[in-house]
């Protein structure tokens, strides 16, 4: 695997950036607290980047998460690149903006 090609500091105000207040769908539906996992899967023939800050991202919102390839890897459709489990507020606080980076 890569190293983050940045810092917590950044990764922490982007997450400042994208839910301020915490992520509304998850408190809307009563869903705080509540254990959840997700994967990341490739929508096409990909080469993947920034999967490493996103794996951080989870971590640093308070779940686990385990980068399945790392970052230059060419991906198939469908393959799965990243998991991550925790409680659903922490998965809903990171997962907009880990997409958005990969």
């Amino acid at each position: 695997m890569y190293p983050c090609a940045l810092s917590d500091e950044t990764l922490i105000c982007l997450l400042a950036e994208d839910v301020p207040f915490g992520d509304l769908t998850t408190e809307s539906l009563g869903l705080t607290g509540r254990p959840g996992q997700l994967e990341f899967r490739a929508r096409g023939p990909m080469t993947v980047c920034g999967i490493e800050e996103a794996a951080r991202l989870f971590e640093l919102a308070g779940a686990s998460a385990r980068a399945i390839v790392s970052s230059s890897v060419v991906a198939e459709d469908g393959a799965l690149l990243l998991t991550a489990a925790g409680s659903a507020d922490a998965l809903h606080r990171a997962w907009k903006t880990a997409q958005t980076l990969m």
